[in-house]
């Protein structure tokens, strides 16, 4: 069976970013730039997935009962993506005086 087709990508990052890129594959333990890609694109998938059906994402601290939700700009816009996608079209609800007679046509 043939291997699926693949995209290349590449993109510039500050030195500060490449740092914080070089701390977290350290600290995860990813053996690779497109290891630390492919888990972080997983966990914004399930964020914008959760995001979309008005779920909160937050970190728990059962032992005093807090949650801090998690703000990030991009699932504020997931959100109100869904939620205009979501809402009736109200244009296409209203009857007009035309519209009405012609349906009875």
């Amino acid at each position: 069976m043939k291997p699926p087709p693949k995209t290349r990508f590449q993109f510039d990052v500050t030195v500060d970013r490449a740092e914080d890129v070089r701390d977290l594959l350290a600290a995860t333990g990813s053996e690779s730039n497109k290891d630390l890609f492919n888990n972080a694109l997983t966990l914004l998938e399930w964020a914008v997935s959760e995001t979309q059906k008005g779920n909160t994402i937050a970190s728990i601290d059962e032992d005093n009962g807090r949650y801090r939700e998690l703000q990030m700009p991009i699932l504020n816009v997931a959100r109100k993506i869904a939620q205009r996608r979501e809402a009736p079209d109200i244009a296409a609800s209203v009857t007009t005086p035309s519209s009405a007679s012609k349906a009875r046509a």
